[in-house]
């Protein structure tokens, strides 16, 4: 089951939409540095309450949510970027755990076709169940058919699907929390680990890999409704 809702609207950010990416990087500053003290306030650089770093600019493609009938805070409901990987920056996670760069190339993977799924935020006004977890995943595996699918991340992992599609990435890399690569592999998205060992990057987290071409097979067969919803 998938509920669609008018006022619900996913897209990615042109780079010269500046008041979505101003509104997605407010998003970022309240989730990574006010919510969950991942970043040290003190290590923003502006007065704008905005979160930003190195790949924003030139190496990221963007994606936000919005909330139509709301405005300030509450309008972006969600973002998420996909970071490209480059021989000056490589990617966010190799800078905690380098390691990640031969692993990749154990994959026999070309890096210019990996894009780093990065600076996944969900906001908090869509996150009202005590379980729901940061993501705003894990009550949706209790069992309950009426509330299968997060409109908010499923949103913001269609509008991705779509852009790699276009631009020729087959492969996303995360670095994620169990609780988020479960559910992940419950909706078809079986990431592989590329290894075994949790990394400290924002929080315990394993490094994973994902073939898009092989996960929207495994969707066609395990998923059917999200299938045909990310391809339409």
């Amino acid at each position: 089951m998938i509920d669609e809702y008018s006022h619900i609207v996913a897209k990615y950010v042109d780079p010269d939409d500046e008041e979505s990416l101003q509104e997605a990087f407010r998003l970022r500053y309240h989730v990574y540095c006010e919510e969950k003290c991942f970043i040290d306030k003190e290590e923003i650089k502006n007065d704008s309450h905005t979160e930003t770093d190195e790949y924003d600019k030139d190496l990221s493609w963007h994606f936000v949510v919005l909330n139509n009938n709301a405005t300030g805070m509450e309008h972006v409901v969600g973002t998420v970027r996909l970071v490209k990987y480059s021989i000056d920056q490589g990617f966010p996670t190799g800078k905690f755990h380098p390691a990640l760069y031969g692993k990749i190339v154990d994959h026999q993977i070309d890096m210019n076709q990996v894009a780093e799924i990065s600076r996944l935020c969900i906001n908090p006004c869509f996150r009202k169940r005590r379980d729901d977890g940061l993501y705003g995943v894990e009550s949706y595996n209790n069992g309950d058919v009426r509330r299968k699918y997060p409109i908010v991340m499923i949103s913001l992992l269609r509008e991705m699907y779509l852009f790699s599609k276009k631009a020729g990435i087959k492969y996303w890399l995360s670095s994620m929390e169990d609780v988020l690569y479960r559910y992940l592999k419950c909706i078809a998205l079986e990431f592989e680990p590329l290894d075994e060992d949790y990394i400290e990057y924002y929080g315990k987290v394993k490094s994973f890999i994902l073939g898009i071409d092989e996960a929207e097979k495994n969707m066609e067969v395990k998923a059917e409704d999200l299938y045909h919803y990310f391809n339409n």
